[in-house]
């Protein structure tokens, strides 16, 4: 994983001071702007002309894990976490048909994680607090399909805050200068502007408590205790297979909202590549369980239970194509030390089954999956 990404979430789990109000939700919204530039080529083939055509694809959808940590009643630092696909399409006016060349992709989806950490400054109002925000902005990608956008940015914004019964909502117009492409690569746009819409929850002021309950902020890693990808069907890698951070892992953040003394809603973004069998290839996932958990006694240790939804993004796919839903369970026990909680969990998973598209994409992720996790949390 990149230090960029790493230095986000590090930004984001960075625990507040006492006087400091976190607002914790998500961001979800669309591009207004194109994501290639537009491009037609002449093109010669058997003697006659014709032409190369390539165009942005259809818009799509940016959403991610939201945190602002308050400063001063105004001032605030906001960090997102935003999956957005870049997509390009290609035609051409050749005979019979054809859509493009034959040596050519007719189209491709480029997955993207954008990182903006953002000042903003709200104008203290009544109701409607008119807002303005501006800071750097990174990102990493993964099936680049011929592109190279540009790792780092600036971005500015500006929106309005308001109250819906315990929510806070948002909206926002977000603009992004990215530096350029890398070249000789497909270029993408650089001026990027996006309508967002933030929908968040306010700690209590003054305290770490969402509406009198302790909000528990944390990180949570593990290890997989069951394999990752079926068997290739075609002929298996046969060199000798290298990888750097060979061992498998998951890793990520957690935030927990207790809703009575035993019952809480947990949510996680966690990180984990899913190794192929006989290849060095791996797949890039981000899984997030959002989990209700019901704790048994008083004691020092605590037993659980927990179950609910698990969702999963995917890149690096190398034709595979991992499904984005399932349903968790699992059992553990937290301990309190100090303001410190220990969670040591064993947690089970059941994805859907994958879609395969294509007849390249003959390797698939297990639907049954086991986790051992261990949560600390604050």
């Amino acid at each position: 994983m990149s230090r960029l990404l790493w230095m986000a979430l590090t930004i984001m789990a960075a625990a507040p001071l006492p006087s400091q109000q976190i607002t914790f939700g998500v961001v979800g919204g669309t591009g207004l702007t194109p994501d290639i530039p537009f491009r037609r080529t002449p093109l010669s083939w058997q003697g006659n002309s014709y032409e190369y055509v390539v165009r942005s694809g259809p818009r799509s959808l940016v959403i991610g894990p939201m945190m602002e940590i308050g400063v001063t009643r105004s001032w605030s630092v906001e960090v997102n976490a935003l999956h957005r696909t870049l997509k390009y399409r290609i035609a051409s006016t050749l005979p019979e048909q054809q859509t493009c060349l034959p040596t050519a992709f007719c189209g491709a989806n480029i997955s993207t994680w954008q990182f903006p950490i953002l000042v903003k400054y709200r104008i203290p109002a009544a109701r409607l607090k008119p807002f303005l925000a501006a800071g750097p902005s990174f990102r990493r990608y993964s099936n680049p399909a011929g592109t190279r956008p540009s790792p780092y940015g600036g971005t500015v914004g500006a929106g309005v805050e308001f109250q819906a019964g315990p929510l806070q909502l948002s909206p926002t117009i977000r603009y992004t200068r990215w530096g350029s492409s890398s070249v000789p690569f497909q270029p993408t746009i650089t001026n990027q502007v996006e309508l967002l819409s933030g929908i968040g929850f306010r700690t209590d002021a003054g305290s770490r408590r969402l509406h009198a309950r302790k909000l528990w902020l944390g990180l949570v890693g593990g290890i997989p205790l069951t394999s990752d990808l079926t068997p290739n069907r075609v002929a298996p890698h046969t060199s000798e297979v290298k990888r750097i951070a060979d061992f498998r892992f998951l890793a990520g953040l957690l935030v927990e909202a207790g809703l009575t003394g035993r019952l809480s809603l947990s949510a996680s973004g966690l990180y984990r590549r899913l190794h192929f069998q006989d290849s060095p290839n791996v797949v890039v996932t981000w899984e997030i369980p959002v989990l209700a958990k019901y704790a048994f006694g008083n004691g020092t240790w605590r037993p659980f239970l927990e179950g609910g939804p698990s969702f999963r993004l995917a890149g690096n796919l190398n034709y595979t194509n991992p499904s984005r839903y399932g349903a968790s369970a699992g059992v553990g026990a937290e301990a309190l030390w100090r303001k410190t909680r220990f969670t040591p969990t064993l947690r089970y998973t059941r994805w859907a089954k994958d879609s395969h598209p294509t007849n390249f994409q003959r390797v698939r992720a297990k639907q049954d999956q086991v986790e051992l996790l261990i949560g600390v949390s604050f």
